[in-house]
């Protein structure tokens, strides 16, 4: 399910961790506990600093860091590290 979860955030699709957990079927706890290990284990790191300065004027499709990044409610944002890169290609070859 972590690579699930690495596939999910790298897609840009899904925006929160609630959509996460209802698309994998677990709850919001879950998938903040699973993204806490993820980053603890190097697949994940989290974001440092998000342009969300003006939420009037905020857009993730035009930030650079829209594929791989995976916004919480508490605008907490986690990216792929190069080593979650690597296992996700792996995994998919």
């Amino acid at each position: 399910m972590l690579y699930q979860l690495l596939f999910m955030i790298r897609s840009g699709e899904i925006q929160t961790h609630k959509e996460l957990a209802t698309k994998l079927q677990i709850t919001p706890a879950l998938v903040l506990s699973m993204v806490n290990q993820l980053v603890q284990s190097g697949y994940l790191q989290p974001l440092s600093a998000c342009s969300i300065d003006n939420t009037a004027s905020y857009s993730c499709e035009t930030c650079l860091s829209h594929a791989g990044c995976l916004l919480a409610s508490t605008r907490q944002g986690w990216l792929l590290t190069e080593r979650g890169e690597k296992v996700i290609s792996s995994v998919a070859s």
